[in-house]
């Protein structure tokens, strides 16, 4: 059972997407997360011409960028995150009215939503996930909203977007049979039956916009329009941890919270399973399944996608005449209370993860510390790359070592010495001054793998240059000197 969209539901949307981009913009996270941030900030401001992962959203930020040429590219990106998120929400609402849940079932699922710890996590920094997850929403509602008496639309519809949810992140792929199943449940309510030709018809059109989003993503990354996904399958090679009991712990009810534990209610809410629910299963299980195998957490960022579709689901199998119901009052007052818990714990989150290391305060050190420019050496990725901002400063990542160290462990000392001290050692005879970020010193456990040879690096400048500690704005840099005399 479906219901169809009023205005009523187009307001209550509105308010609930316009009261979620206030609280996001006023909730922007200061330091950044993980190094695809940095890449993706780098792209946009026209300093790293590299195409990236994400071709979709790269050329959109960089888009932004250019339309704004005075503003921070840092600034863009998280409004542009807060604002994907912010739209997501709206959506998910309609979603789950569109999926027949009742308003105010559909409104606390889409609260808990909104204020999941991984959801508001990301729409307050630089990530691919809520323009991700806001095209997703769209495309789905697309679906779902077809005209009536249209049957074919909400084929023509859904693999039209298809493209879009895929090249904005490779994981779409994941959603491909529910995104199958969306469509032949909305061809049915249309009128169309579902016969077995219909629907080898529809999976046969997706597979075309799949290949054709591959395609169109190779050639936008600049490896021409091709079939290829070699890339992709040595990441899922190279990341692989077998950890499920962990991801779903961590990522998936750690990421979720509150909504993750409405989902397990809702499963005993209602007797039998029913056509929504095979489509509901069909669009969350395959990506929870591929992320149980695979391993990386992402602080639950991989599930944002398919939450807004748990979300209408529980919202429908809980907002239905059948399930048992508090007294009005004591409804809202519940309600309220597990809103409140979600958010309160994703604020935690948040505080905990925003503890210092802003990238505004790394300009300031790094132009104490080089006031004529120079060169920037760094090892993690708290920052994006300083010559956004410092023209005359280039910076260089010692992150790129962090592959061949991973995979064929060498002995650290004879590493830094032949591989990285002789490059350091030209730089700082040619470069007017050479400093190297020591900010990774703050988060030892993210940086663990190659923290020994970081610990090699600093002793052999120690040894080799003369070496001054400065720190401004409470961001730690080593700024080398001159070689020391034998």
């Amino acid at each position: 059972m479906s219901t169809r969209l009023d205005r009523r539901d187009f307001s209550c949307a509105c308010l609930l997407g316009l009261a979620c981009l206030g609280l996001y913009l006023s909730t922007l996270q200061l330091r950044l997360f993980g190094v695809d941030a940095i890449g993706l900030i780098g792209i946009a401001a026209g300093v790293d011409a590299e195409i990236y992962w994400h071709p979709l959203y790269t050329r959109c930020g960089r888009l932004l960028c250019q339309l704004a040429p005075g503003a921070d590219p840092v600034q863009v990106l998280r409004s542009m995150s807060a604002a994907g998120a912010a739209a997501a929400v709206s959506g998910s609402y309609l979603l789950c009215r569109s999926f027949g849940a009742a308003r105010g079932s559909s409104a606390l699922a889409t609260a808990l939503l909104a204020v999941a710890p991984a959801w508001w996590f990301f729409a307050t920094t630089v990530e691919v996930y809520p323009p991700h997850v806001a095209l997703v929403v769209c495309g789905a509602l697309l679906v779902r909203e077809a005209p009536r008496r249209a049957s074919l639309f909400p084929l023509v519809s859904g693999v039209l977007a298809y493209p879009l949810v895929f090249l904005s992140h490779q994981t779409g792929i994941l959603l491909l049979p529910g995104w199958a199943a969306l469509i032949l449940r909305s061809q049915r309510e249309r009128g169309r039956a579902t016969t077995l030709v219909g629907a080898l018809a529809v999976c046969a059109a997706l597979a075309l916009a799949l290949a054709t989003a591959i395609a169109l993503g190779n050639a936008m990354r600049g490896d021409g329009f091709q079939l290829a996904t070699a890339s992709s399958s040595g990441t899922i090679e190279r990341f692989h941890v077998l950890m499920p009991m962990h991801v779903l712990r961590e990522g998936w009810f750690g990421g979720l919270g509150l909504l993750g534990v409405l989902a397990l209610g809702a499963c005993f809410a209602r007797v039998g399973v029913g056509a929504r629910d095979l489509e509901a299963a069909l669009l969350v299980l395959p990506s929870l399944a591929f992320f149980l195998w695979w391993g990386p957490i992402e602080k639950g960022g991989y599930f944002l996608a398919t939450a807004p579709f748990l979300a209408a689901w529980a919202a429908n199998r809980l907002g239905v005449p059948e399930v048992p119901r508090f007294p009005h009052p004591l409804r809202w007052c519940v309600a309220a209370l597990l809103v409140a818990v979600q958010a309160a714990l994703a604020l935690s989150g948040l505080r905990a993860h925003d503890d210092g290391l802003h990238p505004e305060r790394r300009v300031i050190a790094v132009r104490s510390a080089l006031p004529r420019g120079g060169v920037l050496l760094s090892a993690d990725g708290v920052a994006p790359d300083i010559a956004i901002q410092l023209r005359d400063v280039r910076e260089i990542s010692l992150l790129h070592f962090m592959p061949y160290v991973l995979e064929h462990r060498p002995e650290p000392r004879v590493f830094v010495e032949q591989m990285i001290l002789p490059s350091i050692s030209a730089l700082v005879a040619s470069e007017p001054a050479v400093a190297l970020d020591l900010s990774y010193r703050r988060h030892p456990g993210e940086f663990a793998l190659g923290l020994i040879y970081l610990d090699r690096l600093e002793d052999l400048l120690a040894e080799r240059f003369l070496v001054r500690r400065v720190e401004t704005h409470d961001w730690p840099l080593l700024l080398l000197g001159a070689p020391r005399t034998p």
